[in-house]
């Protein structure tokens, strides 16, 4: 053998090392840089931002995934797929719902070269009872001396025995205007939002959108105005949420109504402020000075919006050591009461709260069914005798005790294939997919919030890729048990949760959290007196809704369907409930009776006027793809009515 012959394997040993050192490089090339949640503070439990940073260096195009991980969590998280242009930087959202127990989280980006990136997302996450403010600029203009300040307020993380009162922690947080999501489940973390010199004109349309859907499903927005108000004037953004008209400035002799809520005395002097006058019936008044609104506010869906006539981080307000219990006031008062909540967040030792309700309305669909309780007893003892004793006398009586290993397995064959039988008969050969979605919103407002719910019954063990077809959603899987792991949803125009695997005849649910822009409000111009309710209302944009009720307590009305335009005369007397709702049973066989009945028992108890109705033409949130079966769903709109007291 020549020396070339004998070094050749050499060469190759040594080529492959250079080949395994050069491999990394690539990853290397990607620089990835993550910042987490609100300037790094979040709450467990809900879903949360994190903003990713990605420089490619290299000279080749990048794609890949980008994936959240955290040690020890099972809870749901998104990913999101990367192209990186050579040379090129670009920032990423992607969300994930994290545990206070859990360990630090990673940001992974896994390209198609099988290269992997790595950074860490610094944060401070609270429990659920914890409240965050945050204030959208940088961290000077965040009211950073509220931090760890106690507060007593009632508890969010859910226990048997509760107290009314917890003692919670303030936190506080900042996001730059360009971070703002664009998504309103990224908000769930945060309990006040506040615009502190916030220029609307310049902010991505996307996130001016859900902020809104955010304050419908529960948030408060606290807008802090003063000397420059132009800001605030002719803009769509705030021209919709603001409970008062923006109508220029004004000079006061001082601001020592403000004193009632910060509980020390306002610094003496004249200020500057932003004059406004209410919305008529929208606005509230809740401290005035010399006749103007000082602090005014109004519900908006299940939110409320907060408007303040000064600017709060400057003089002299940023001087009151009233300051703190004014803030404090502000979130004590900002307790949100949605009729439907998203899936209950499930921490280790904690119990899993009370569902919402929105499932019971899949799980009694009657197309399928569970085989009853005498059937699979029946047949089990059918099995044994037959298999046992049966079979034994059989052979025996004819001497033919060897054929018991034909017999037996026959036997065995019979009965799987007579149990398949029973179960495609009750459980049925096709996939059967429903979806229930219940938007909430209120007279006069722009934006509702939209809770989806669908459960998918698989009559084969085989995986499913499931989209929702909503720009504004954050999807997933609802877990079955505190450990289950799921699949990510992959962040983009329709998020998806590709390869979910399911056995045979089994039932999974999927959640999507989102809004709805309904453009041109509904409005209501409504009196009343005593218990008698009158008025009109009218149905401006383009949805159709049918079945059509108001509901006030106890007192359930028929109106006509609505159409873009139509108006509706409301005149009823109202039997206010006294404890509990109307009681209405939603066990019909029809998915949209059912979902109506749900929200007319949902909205009973609040005592104020709302319009329900089915919207006709409703589409699915969720698809599932390469599948075919029974698809149903059904979309229910519950939308406050705003009303006057009369005389």
């Amino acid at each position: 053998m020549t020396a070339s012959a004998l070094l050749r394997p050499l060469r190759c040993f040594w080529f492959a090392i250079v080949l395994l050192i050069a491999l990394p490089v690539t990853s290397h090339a990607v620089s990835i840089k993550a910042s987490y949640g609100f300037d790094g503070a979040a709450k467990s439990g809900s879903w949360n931002p994190i903003f990713v940073t990605l420089s490619n260096m290299s000279a080749d195009t990048v794609d890949g995934t980008l994936t959240v991980q955290q040690t020890r969590s099972p809870l749901p998280k998104s990913s999101a797929l990367v192209n990186l242009p050579p040379h090129s930087q670009k920032r990423y959202t992607v969300y994930t719902k994290i545990s206070e127990y859990s360990g630090p989280i990673s940001v992974l980006l896994s390209t198609s070269s099988g290269a992997v990136t790595t950074g860490e997302a610094k944060m401070s996450i609270a429990p659920e009872d914890d409240r965050l403010i945050v204030t959208v600029g940088d961290r000077a203009s965040s009211p950073s001396f509220l931090s760890k300040e106690i507060i007593r307020v009632p508890p969010r993380r859910f226990n048997y025995g509760s107290p009314k009162l917890v003692e919670a922690n303030i936190n506080v947080g900042c996001i730059e205007p360009r971070d703002l999501p664009d998504r309103p489940a990224a908000y769930q973390s945060v309990d006040v939002l506040v615009l502190q010199d916030f220029d609307a004109t310049a902010a991505n349309p996307k996130s001016l959108q859900a902020i809104g859907m955010w304050v419908a499903s529960g948030g408060t927005l606290v807008i802090p105005t003063g000397p420059d108000y132009r800001k605030f004037t002719s803009n769509a953004f705030y021209d919709d949420l603001l409970p008062v008209t923006i109508q220029g400035t004004a000079d006061v002799s001082g601001l020592n109504s403000l004193s009632a809520l910060g509980k020390k005395p306002f610094p003496a002097g004249p200020v500057t402020i932003c004059k406004a006058a209410l919305k008529p019936v929208i606005g509230k008044v809740i401290i005035s000075e010399s006749g103007l609104p000082i602090v005014a506010a109004r519900e908006y869906g299940a939110g409320r919006v907060i408007f303040l006539a000064f600017d709060t981080k400057s003089s002299p307000f940023r001087d009151w050591n009233g300051a703190t219990e004014f803030w404090k006031f502000i979130i004590k008062t900002s307790e949100p009461d949605p009729l439907v909540k998203p899936t209950a967040i499930i921490n280790p030792g904690y119990p899993q709260a009370p569902p919402s309700g929105i499932n019971e309305l899949l799980q009694q669909d009657t197309s399928v069914k569970m085989p009853s309780l005498n059937v699979i007893m029946i047949f089990l003892l059918s099995y044994l005798i037959v298999l046992v004793p049966v079979n034994y006398f059989v052979l025996n009586r004819r001497r033919k005790l060897e054929f018991a290993w034909v017999t037996t397995p026959a036997i065995v064959i019979f009965f799987t294939l007579t149990a398949y039988a029973i179960g495609y008969t009750t459980m049925g050969g096709r996939l059967q997919f429903q979806e229930v979605s219940f938007i909430e919103g209120s007279s006069n407002s722009r934006f509702a919030s939209e809770l989806t719910t669908a459960g998918l019954f698989s009559p084969a063990r085989r995986s499913y890729d499931i989209a929702a077809n909503d720009e504004f959603s954050i999807s997933q899987v609802v877990r079955n048990n505190t450990n289950e792991r799921l699949p990510d949803a992959v962040i983009s125009d329709k998020p998806a949760i590709e390869g979910f695997a399911m056995a045979m005849w089994s039932s999974r649910s999927f959640e999507s959290v989102s809004g709805v822009d309904m453009k041109v409000p509904v409005a209501s111009d409504l009196i009343l007196t005593g218990n008698h309710l009158h008025g009109i209302l009218q149905l401006r944009n383009d949805m159709r809704l049918t079945d059509c009720v108001i509901v006030c307590g106890y007192t359930v009305t028929p109106i006509r369907d609505l159409r873009k335009g139509d108006q509706a005369n409301v005149d009823m007397t109202i039997r206010p409930a006294s404890s509990g709702s109307p009681g209405y049973s939603y066990s019909e066989p029809d998915l949209a009776e059912r979902l109506k009945h749900f929200a007319i028992d949902r909205v009973g108890s609040k005592n104020v006027p709302y319009l329900i109705g089915i919207r006709a033409d409703s589409g699915r949130v969720f698809d599932v793809k390469n599948a075919w079966g029974t698809k149903r769903s059904a979309t229910v709109y519950a939308i406050r009515l705003d009303y006057r007291i009369g005389h």
